[in-house]
C-alpha cells in the first residue's frame, strides 16, 4: 500500500544520497544495477534510477551537475513509480496499440525544447539512453488507449457546449480591433481633476485641439495629441482597460503613466476581419475538450490502481 512509501521516505532518502555520491563521481562510468525498489512485481533498479535523473535534467535543460542531480532524485523516483504502475495496468489489459504519429510529435517536442535537430545523436553524445527515454514516452500513449478504451463512452461532448465555445473563440479571432488615440500628458500633476474638468468640457464643445495646446506637455502637442492608428494587440494591458469601454469622441480619465497624468481620447475605431475555417476551429475545440475530460479519468483511474498496489523502496 502506500504507506508502504512512507514508513520508507528515510530509507529512501538515505539510499538516494549513497547512490548519488558514489555515481556522481563519474556519470559516464559503469553502475552496479542493484534493486532500487518494487512496485508489485516491477523492479525499479539504480540504472533506472541514474538514466531518470539524468533524462529530467535534460528535457529541463539544466546542467548536469551534482546540486541539480541531487535536486532531481525525488521526482525520478516519482516518474519511475508512475512507470511501473502504468507498465501494471497496461499489462493486465494487453494493451500494445499507440499512435507512431503522436509519438514522433512528442519526441520532436523535446527536440525543439532543447533546440537541437537530431535528438537521437545528442543523445549518444551526451551517452544518454535513448531507448529509455522513446520507452517511456510509449508507454505513456499506450496508457492514453487504455484510459479511452475504458472511458470513451464517458468522454462524449454537448455539441452546444462545442459551439459555444467556438463562438467565443471566433469573436476574438476573427475581429482585430484597431483604435485611432489622441494624448494629453498633464506634466504637472497639480489640480489634474480641475484641469480634467475644463478639457472634458472643451471636448465636448470638439475642441479637445485647442485642449491639448492648453494642458499637454507631450511632444505630439504640436499635431493636437494625435497618436494615430494601433491594433488592440500592440497596446498594454492599461491602455486597453481605459479606452476599451469608450464610444467615438470620448476621452479617458487621468490615468498614472511614469510619474504624468495621462488622458486619452478615442477619435475612431476599426474591426479587419480574418478569415478562419470554422470546422478547423470546432475540431480543435472538440480535441481540447476531449483531452481534458481524458485528463480528469487518467488521474482518477492511476490513483485508484495506486492505491491498491504495494510499493517497496529498500
Amino acid at each position: 500500500m502506500q504507506s508502504n512509501l512512507k514508513k520508507n521516505s528515510f530509507k529512501i532518502s538515505f539510499l538516494f544520497i549513497f547512490f548519488v555520491f558514489n555515481v556522481y563521481e563519474n556519470t559516464y562510468a559503469k553502475i552496479a544495477n542493484t534493486i532500487v525498489g518494487k512496485v508489485e512485481k516491477e523492479i525499479i533498479t539504480s540504472v533506472d534510477l541514474h538514466n531518470q535523473i539524468r533524462l529530467n535534467l535534460y528535457s529541463s535543460g539544466l546542467i548536469e551537475d551534482e546540486v541539480n542531480y541531487l535536486s532531481e532524485q525525488s521526482s525520478a523516483l516519482d516518474r519511475l513509480i508512475e512507470r511501473a504502475i502504468k507498465k501494471i495496468e497496461i499489462d493486465k489489459y494487453k494493451i500494445e496499440i499507440y499512435s507512431q504519429e503522436e509519438l514522433n510529435i512528442n519526441i520532436n517536442s523535446i527536440a525543439k525544447k532543447i533546440n537541437v535537430e537530431d535528438i537521437k545523436k545528442d543523445f549518444n553524445n551526451r551517452q544518454l539512453n535513448y531507448k529509455f527515454m522513446k520507452d517511456g514516452l510509449i508507454l505513456d500513449l499506450k496508457w492514453n488507449t487504455l484510459i479511452y478504451s475504458l472511458y470513451q463512452n464517458q468522454i462524449n461532448i454537448n455539441p452546444t457546449e462545442i459551439e459555444n465555445r467556438v463562438d467565443e473563440l471566433l469573436e476574438t479571432e476573427v475581429v482585430e480591433d484597431s483604435f485611432n488615440l489622441s494624448e494629453i500628458i498633464l506634466k504637472n500633476t497639480e489640480d489634474y481633476n480641475k484641469k480634467f474638468a475644463e478639457i472634458r468640457k472643451l471636448n465636448n464643445n470638439n475642441e479637445f485641439g485647442k485642449a491639448v495646446k492648453l494642458f499637454s506637455s507631450s511632444t505630439s502637442a504640436y499635431k493636437n495629441g494625435n497618436l494615430g492608428w494601433f491594433k488592440k494587440k500592440d497596446l498594454n494591458k492599461q491602455y486597453i482597460n481605459n479606452i476599451i469601454n469608450l464610444k467615438i469622441g470620448e476621452i479617458t480619465k487621468p490615468f498614472k503613466v511614469d510619474g504624468s497624468f495621462l488622458i486619452l481620447r478615442l477619435n475612431e475605431k476599426k474591426f479587419k476581419e480574418k478569415k478562419v475555417d470554422r470546422d478547423k476551429v470546432r475540431e480543435k475545440v472538440k480535441g481540447f475538450m476531449k483531452n481534458q475530460k481524458l485528463t480528469f479519468y487518467s488521474r482518477n483511474h492511476f490513483n485508484t490502481v495506486k492505491s491498491n498496489i504495494l510499493i517497496k523502496i529498500k
